[in-house]
């Protein structure tokens, strides 16, 4: 008879005795021994309780496949199946004398001739596989919720970070901060926080700096998604929607973090959908005249002209068309000379730091008030597991009430850092209004006709054209830099 020898290990069982070799050396030694003729060897390192098993079915259409009756070779049952609804399947094909089950270890061989007890003792090392799963799983998920609960991370770290062994316990492993790979990682947050750069291009920054995975290979589109909406970064790491707090060092203080989100939340927004060509004015550029929007069009094939229609209607003289490059020149001129002042700016972030040492004082008294409330937290989940193991409360009300503490115990998170980073946020936006004040002109020329865009919804309002030239107010806070110049140009003037 012709036999198929099916040899199985997990990717995290590699047990004394149940390794791969080990099982291969029994199955061909019990087919030498039982005249069976082996025709393929079936090598799986695959779970058997996760998703469809696919090697393992693609054996079974295989044996399914040969013209006479094949002999399934197993070490154990539980090496060949932990899940009862794989005998539904097999059972058919047994019945039809299609294929014949031998289980070396166990001794036992099912085919469609065995007796009753022989399909109960099969069936009932099935149920005992089976059974075994679920305290396997029942203990994994109390291994994972004692880690969440002391800080500890129980997957692999995002980029930045690296998982290795913990120095003061061997067998223990924890997170550090990736010394190479964690400098770009801020770089990249603090890049898409000035809202200058789609995410296509910080996916572009990202290979430019060099940021690889552990295998060399760069970050795609969605991988770098992914990194900016993590919250590791900020200390809280997510676990089927809730967020606990992990006692690893921060990387992204929140302030950045909440910005890429309004970032990234009024990209999501969908603009409307024009023709075709690209057009830098369109939709944000009105008459002074009539208040109609501006329209493009191209003339000979590349030039592009201005125009307002209803004022060409009319008649209205004053109102002309432009070419795009005229305008286009003009607000170069104009992002130029909206530069604040070195010493200024030196000045404007050296403020900020005084305000902050100011109020430095009154958020230790607060953070104090809140690890108190952080240590009668921690000692209500102790008492809510005690509860649990005496079998007091339910599991329903154990999960219940313990949502609600690790909700309070995030926000009061939250608040603790926010205590410490209320002005993060504004050195952020100070140096992300410095930083465009001095590469405005320069930004707005090299980059293409979206970030173009985006650079003058960041800093102009309510533009129009009147009679060939862009008039326009500044945003704030580029109103008070342009005022600053003004002031400055004054008093040059004056000397």
């Amino acid at each position: 008879m012709k036999a198929v020898i099916l040899s199985r290990v997990s990717s995290l069982e590699q047990e004394d005795g149940k390794s791969l070799k080990a099982q291969m050396e029994n199955a061909e030694k019990y087919a030498k021994n039982k005249g069976l003729n082996v025709i393929k060897t079936f090598t799986l390192v695959e779970s058997s309780t996760r998703g469809g098993r696919k090697k393992f079915y693609e054996m079974i259409e295989f044996v399914k496949s040969q013209k006479e009756p094949i002999a399934i070779i197993a070490d154990t049952v539980d090496r060949f199946q932990r899940r009862f609804d794989e005998s539904v399947y097999l059972k058919p094909l047994i019945a039809d004398g299609k294929i014949e089950l031998h289980f070396v270890s166990n001794g036992l061989v099912i085919n469609k001739d065995s007796k009753g007890s022989d399909h109960m003792m099969w069936s009932f090392n099935v149920v005992g596989a089976e059974a075994f799963i679920y305290q396997l799983r029942e203990a994994t998920k109390r291994g994972v919720m004692q880690k969440l609960k002391d800080g500890e991370i129980a997957s692999k770290a995002p980029i930045g970070y690296k998982n290795v062994v913990d120095p003061l316990n061997r067998n223990k492993r924890t997170v550090i901060i990736d010394e190479v790979r964690a400098p770009i990682v801020k770089k990249l947050f603090k890049d898409y926080a000035t809202g200058l750069y789609p995410l296509d291009e910080i996916a572009r920054k990202a290979k430019k700096y060099g940021l690889q995975t552990d295998k060399g290979q760069y970050f795609q589109r969605n991988s770098i998604h992914r990194m900016l909406t993590n919250t590791f970064y900020t200390g809280m790491m997510s676990f089927k929607g809730i967020l606990y707090p992990h006692k690893y060092e921060t990387l992204i203080d929140k302030a950045t973090f909440d910005k890429c989100s309004e970032v990234r939340t009024r990209l999501k927004k969908k603009p409307v959908k024009y023709a075709s060509k690209p057009f830098i004015f369109r939709n944000i550029l009105k008459c002074a005249f009539c208040g109609s929007t501006i329209t493009s069009e191209i003339q000979k094939g590349r030039y592009i002209y201005l125009a307002c229609h209803t004022c060409r209607k009319k008649r209205n003289p004053a109102q002309e068309r432009v070419t795009e490059e005229k305008l286009l020149g003009q607000l170069q001129n104009i992002l130029s000379d909206i530069s604040l002042p070195e010493e200024l700016q030196t000045a404007l972030i050296k403020d900020i730091e005084i305000i902050e040492n100011v109020e430095f004082e009154q958020s230790n008294k607060q953070s104090y008030d809140i690890q108190r409330k952080f240590k009668q937290i921690e000692s209500d989940l102790d008492r809510l597991l005690e509860l649990l193991i005496k079998k007091s409360i339910t599991e329903e009300q154990y999960n219940r009430k313990y949502t609600d503490l690790i909700h309070q115990k995030n926000d009061l998170t939250a608040i603790s850092k926010d205590l410490y980073t209320d002005y993060d946020e504004v050195k952020l936006s100070a140096n992300i209004v410095c930083e465009l004040s001095r590469n405005a002109a320069m930004l707005f020329k090299s980059s293409n006709i979206e970030e173009k865009q985006k650079i003058l919804n960041l800093i102009t309002s309510n533009l129009k054209l009147k009679n060939k030239m862009v008039d326009f107010s500044y945003r704030k806070p580029f109103d008070v830099i342009n005022n600053l110049q003004n002031q400055t140009i004054g008093v040059d003037d004056e000397t």
